[in-house]
């Protein structure tokens, strides 16, 4: 089990290898962060449509028209 583990480190961080390991990680970050900030807008936008239809005055209307994609 041991030689395993080191063979893999050796592959992990063997030039090209690392920049390959180092490219996944920078992509499951952006991805990770590109959902959650699309997660966030859809329920800001969510929210402030409820505000606006229960606003009877359109105060927040500017705020949503902002919002949206």
């Amino acid at each position: 089990m041991k030689s395993l583990l080191s063979e893999t480190e050796n592959w992990l961080w063997d030039g090209d290898h690392k920049l390959k390991f180092e490219l996944k990680i920078w992509i499951k970050r952006f991805l990770i962060f590109e959902l959650k900030t699309q997660i966030k807008r859809f329920f800001e936008l969510k929210l402030c449509k409820i505000l606006f239809i229960n606003n009877k005055f359109g105060e927040n209307f500017a705020t949503c028209s902002n919002l949206k994609y």
